[in-house]
């Protein structure tokens, strides 16, 4: 299929235009196992799509690929389908707005995520030898050091808004800290600056620009003294890249590890909170929390479609006849839903004990084992702590549905407002051992040299608490506050880190 011109007949042009779906933002919010279940019935594995209609004239054509065949087909046939976005041809010929929302998504960079061979295997075999030299048993204590200090600021509350004031901050600290920035003043900075640019909005651009500025700071700080950290090993892994693609995959672990982290934990978390018969299959011991990973992330992936694979020649892919540099989605969500690997109590089953879904991608592209296993491990614990301190963890309001962002992209929550047992913050724990067994750096400090109690997601100390009521009877008192919103809590908490 061609892109249709002022110089198509009106009436080959309107029939090109009926034969293509517009998906949007807002399609992926009503819930995406209903879309992909509608568009296979209607179009099968592989949909003709317009990507949001205000990207161009009727919006960005490309095809949407959600059979589970049909998407492994393509992400292990490198010779014939790239992530190198220079061969779209939308963009390549001028059909694309150079301020459409999608671009930074798509448009071509030097890392590993949209090379090919033979570019690709030795920047992708540094990436793996740098992140091989992380210790992970004694990176589980930093991340549960990290997991204890953000719940010791709301455990004696008796409820949270588990995204920005967990899910979202655990994994950018504990990755900060590996990749080589240490001290809460340079984790802080971190913080703020993602979230200003996740924020979107103008601030966007220059919370992109001051991350920039961090990593390139730390890539020139590590290339002359190098440490025992991320950045450090891959400079060392990788001799012959310059400081900006050294930078450029820094960036890319971090962006892609703390988002692919966050989604997985917060997704974990809001299954465990709406669905009583897995929370109690957990509590029991007759569902592992692994199974419970696994299955969120067949249903629940943290990023539902990739933007990017290009066809190098005319092919044939589930039926549908596709143009060399042609866009194709792949619909990581979309194919983890296919049945084809069975429906209902079979898949439930299968889903459980199966670990070939598409959450981590797959072929030559897939996410690196040892990236896999980190961003794994910190979901793991995370999950962990927080159930094994803040019991008979519920939904704040069972009435008010699930808040998710609109991307069709990422199909993350918003926020998740939860009501618990309240606890009381625990001991602190001795200092943690250096996640690269070396001196060169303390973990987080845990003595306890002050006695004024951390703050609240509010800005006040902690309020004092008579008892410990169980969530279902517990007053409203114990409530979030709605006044303030997710950047007062993502502020407050900043301040706090930055304080420590």
């Amino acid at each position: 299929m061609t892109y249709p011109d002022s110089n198509w007949p009106s009436q080959a042009r309107n029939a090109f235009l009926q034969q293509r779906v517009t998906l949007s933002n807002e399609d992926m919010r009503a819930g995406p196992s209903r879309l992909y279940q509608s568009l296979r019935e209607q179009y099968g594995p592989v949909v003709p799509i317009y990507l949001d209609p205000d990207g161009g004239e009727h919006g960005i054509p490309a095809w949407l690929v959600i059979g589970y065949a049909e998407l492994a087909e393509v992400c292990n046939n490198e010779q014939l389908y790239s992530r190198d976005s220079r061969y779209w041809r939308e963009l390549a010929e001028g059909r694309v707005k150079p301020d459409w929302w999608l671009l930074p998504q798509i448009i071509h960079r030097d890392n590993t995520r949209f090379a090919d061979t033979p570019y690709h295997q030795p920047r992708r075999d540094a990436l793996i030898r740098a992140l091989k030299r992380i210790d992970l048993k004694q990176t589980r204590q930093l991340v549960e050091t990290y997991a204890d200090l953000l719940i010791d600021r709301f455990c004696k509350l008796g409820s949270a808004e588990l995204i920005a004031e967990y899910a979202r901050p655990l994994p950018l600290l504990v990755l900060a800290r590996l990749f080589g920035l240490r001290g809460p003043a340079e984790e802080a900075r971190l913080l703020d600056t993602i979230h200003r640019m996740l924020a979107g909005g103008q601030q966007a651009q220059r919370a992109d620009h001051e991350i920039t500025q961090i990593l390139t700071q730390l890539v020139i700080d590590r290339r002359e003294t190098p440490d025992e950290d991320v950045a450090s090993w891959l400079i060392a892994a990788a001799p012959g890249l310059d400081n900006t693609a050294v930078r450029q995959d820094l960036w890319l672990m971090l962006n892609s590890g703390a988002g692919a982290s966050t989604g997985l934990i917060a997704n974990t978390l809001a299954e465990l909170a709406t669905d009583r018969r897995l929370s109690g299959a957990l509590n029991s011991g007759s569902v592992t929390l692994d199974a419970v990973l696994r299955t969120t992330k067949w249903n629940k992936p943290p990023a539902e479609n990739v933007m990017g694979a290009f066809p190098k020649q005319d092919v044939v892919l589930g039926g549908r006849h596709i143009q060399a540099g042609d866009m194709l989605v792949l619909g990581l969500g979309g194919a983890n839903h296919d049945p084809a690997l069975g429906q209902g109590a079979d898949r439930e089953e299968y889903t459980r004990s199966n670990d070939s879904n598409f959450a981590h991608g797959a072929g030559a592209h897939r996410c690196p084992n040892p990236a896999r296993d980190l961003g794994e491990l910190i979901a793991t614990v995370a999950v962990y702590r927080l159930w094994a301190r803040c019991h008979h963890m519920a939904l704040a309001d069972p009435n008010k549905p699930l808040s998710w962002g609109p991307s069709f992209v990422v199909r993350a929550l918003t926020a998740l407002h939860v009501r618990f047992t309240p606890a009381e913050p625990g001991e602190r724990r001795a200092e943690v051992p250096s996640a690269f067994g070396g001196p060169s750096w303390q973990s987080p400090s845990h003595s306890s040299t002050t006695t004024t109690p951390p703050l609240t997601t509010w800005g006040s100390p902690l309020l004092s608490t008579g008892s410990t009521p169980n969530p279902e009877t517990s007053s409203a008192t114990s409530e979030p506050s709605t006044h303030r919103g997710r950047s007062s809590r993502w502020s407050s908490l900043i301040k706090w880190w930055r304080g420590r």
